[in-house]
């Protein structure tokens, strides 16, 4: 079942905007994975697609650890008789099972139902870095000479990097004001009603809800009662993230870092931004024009702070986060989840690892928004197709591009923006809508 409840307190990823009604010709090469095809594997005599354990960028990371370490010259077949890497033909070709390596190389590996991480250790020699027993993945670190004698193992499922996060929404902005940044609160003396017309409220349809009750400031469409994850680069204490109705009392209801940066701080800026989107009341923009108001000024916000200063990550902190999400996202009330991040999809959803875990997200009842992604065009400003990033490729979560309005409040004149992600997925599926999150 698809996850498409709470669309009344939308996150900056999920802005109901015009549908993308965007279909590919021919797509091109996005730019992270330059004429890569996607699927790899080939169908069986039960007509079922198989898929080699390891994404095709760890094949492309364990070669380039073995290119001067392997006796085989370029384009000898695997010399290994008998064995599953023997029958993936030229694939590996390059690679001998047990050769020195020249370094060693990292992988998130899913181990198959019934083991454990500790199993792996014993079973394959391989160090355990960190485990993630949520989603049957861990860590680990090899020798590249080795690489094929672990991926062929019965207790690995699939393989794939540490990849780097990337953002996938974009603030506008060039720098984080210091006070903004370094987490200190501008304070406000008393309470305040908050405006409910701001452009971005009126532009995706939240204030024709306030207008149509009569105390349209106490709209449950306010997300009053809801606490949304945001899990970037930190949320820093914002007035506008204060409670209208008691200034001495934030709405972050509490910050977890996975970075080791420490929490409650933003440095880069961005996680402030998505936050402010989904949950800014205002405040601080009162009496000086319309009203910089969030889609949801009265929801709370649970910081997962996944991004560092300079706006990257990897994969095995937001796997963590995710899954400190299924432990304990229930006690602090949490309904939606917003991943304005991700990776590079190298591998169909089915295997992807963040895919794997966002969809336990939405089997656990939360709904999970994630944007697209900001590969709409290449450096050329030549439109891309195909360039939705991973885990926006899952079809169980809202995925979500975004729109220019031209700061008019109409949709009529609502486009997608250039550099927006466009579908159809290198894997599933395109967008499912366009959010205004750059305006």
């Amino acid at each position: 079942m698809r996850s498409g409840r709470l669309l009344t307190v939308m996150t900056l990823s999920a802005l109901l905007l015009s549908p993308a009604g965007l279909t590919a010709s021919a797509y091109a090469a996005a730019p992270f994975a330059p004429g890569a095809p996607v699927f790899q594997g080939v169908k069986d005599k039960g007509n079922k697609h198989k898929h080699h354990k390891a994404s095709r960028d760890l094949e492309q990371e364990i070669a380039e650890a073995l290119a001067t370490a392997v006796p085989n010259g370029p384009g000898t077949r695997l010399r290994a008789r008998g064995t599953a890497a023997a029958r993936r033909g030229d694939r590996f070709a390059n690679l001998v099972p047990g050769a020195p390596g020249t370094r060693r190389v990292q992988m998130m590996v899913r181990y198959a139902e019934g083991q454990t991480a500790q199993d792996l250790a014993a079973r394959l020699g391989v160090k355990v870095s960190k485990d993630h027993p949520r989603f049957r993945m861990a860590l680990v670190e090899i020798d590249a000479g080795r690489a094929i004698e672990v991926l062929d193992d019965a207790s690995i499922d699939f393989a794939t990097p540490n990849r780097e996060l990337r953002v996938l929404a974009t603030t506008g902005v060039s720098d984080v004001p210091a006070a903004v940044a370094d987490g200190n609160l501008f304070p406000r003396a008393s309470a305040f009603q908050i405006d409910p017309d701001s452009h971005l409220r009126a532009t995706v349809g939240s204030l024709d809800f306030d207008l149509a009750r009569e105390a349209k400031d106490k709209s449950p469409y306010q997300g009053e009662g809801v606490t949304v994850a945001v899990i970037d680069s930190g949320i820093a204490a914002h007035p506008d993230f204060l409670a209208a109705d008691d200034p001495s009392s934030s709405r972050i209801v509490d910050s977890i870092d996975f970075t080791g940066l420490g929490a409650g701080t933003d440095g880069y800026g961005h996680g402030t931004h998505v936050a402010g989107i989904v949950a800014g009341n205002g405040g601080l923009s009162l009496g000086s024009g319309r009203a910089l108001t969030g889609i949801a000024p009265r929801a709370s916000l649970l910081d997962l702070r996944v991004l560092g200063d300079d706006g990257t990550g990897t994969l095995d902190n937001l796997l963590e986060a995710l899954a400190w999400l299924l432990d304990n996202g229930s006690a602090y009330g949490v309904r939606v989840v917003n991943l304005s991040v991700g990776t590079a999809p190298s591998e169909t959803f089915e295997t992807d690892p963040l895919c794997v875990a966002v969809e336990q997200l939405v089997d656990a009842g939360f709904s999970v928004v994630v944007a697209a992604g900001n590969v709409g065009k290449d450096s050329s400003g030549n439109k891309v197709y195909g360039g939705i990033l991973s885990p926006a490729n899952d079809p169980r979560v809202i995925t979500v591009g975004a729109a220019n309005t031209y700061q008019t409040d109409s949709r009529l004149d609502d486009t997608v923006t250039t550099y927006s992600s466009r579908g159809p997925t290198r894997s599933y599926r395109e967008q499912d809508l366009d959010g205004d999150g750059t305006i």
